[in-house]
């Protein structure tokens, strides 16, 4: 027996029972539930101050990798293939010039160093000791405070 083509009412039936409901919203979690997981967007954003074991150097730090450091990455690149040629931004000595400029002025945000206290923060002298081969551990102790959730927890401390 063949099949009778569908009418247009029982094509827009069809069609209204088709369409998707809406997915019930979920409610946010209370505020009691993980709260030591939980990291303070003032501290993100805001930065926090660390203190490097070894010297007593303070730095005012934001979260690893944040938008104001990529954008400060970006930027070092660009000015870097600017000055020294297309393609110039694949070197190893481009990297570790936009890693130390992001960092110099997309993550350390201010300093109180122990034997200048008084020193205002300056990023290109910031940036000169990043790139610095002698100082590779301070960079790398910055990079790991500022990547660590536990920096930025709200019951941190700092």
């Amino acid at each position: 027996m063949p099949r009778r083509p569908f009418s247009f009412h029982q094509h827009q039936q069809t069609m209204t029972n088709d369409v998707p409901q809406a997915a019930p919203q979920a409610q946010a979690a209370p505020p009691k539930l993980f709260r030591k997981l939980r990291t303070d967007p003032k501290k993100r954003e805001g930065g926090v101050w660390v203190t490097h074991p070894d010297t007593q150097d303070q730095f005012r730090v934001l979260q690893w990798f944040n938008p104001k450091q990529i954008r400060a990455a970006q930027q070092a690149r660009k000015d870097w293939e600017l000055q020294h040629g297309e393609g110039s931004g694949k070197t190893e000595e481009c990297g570790l010039h936009v890693l130390a400029t992001s960092m110099a002025t997309g993550l350390i945000m201010d300093w109180k160093l122990a034997d200048n206290p008084d020193r205002p923060y300056d990023p290109a002298a910031m940036a000169a000791a990043l790139s610095d081969p002698e100082l590779e551990e301070l960079a790398e102790w910055l990079k790991h405070v500022a990547s660590i959730r536990v920096t930025f927890k709200i019951d941190a401390g700092n």
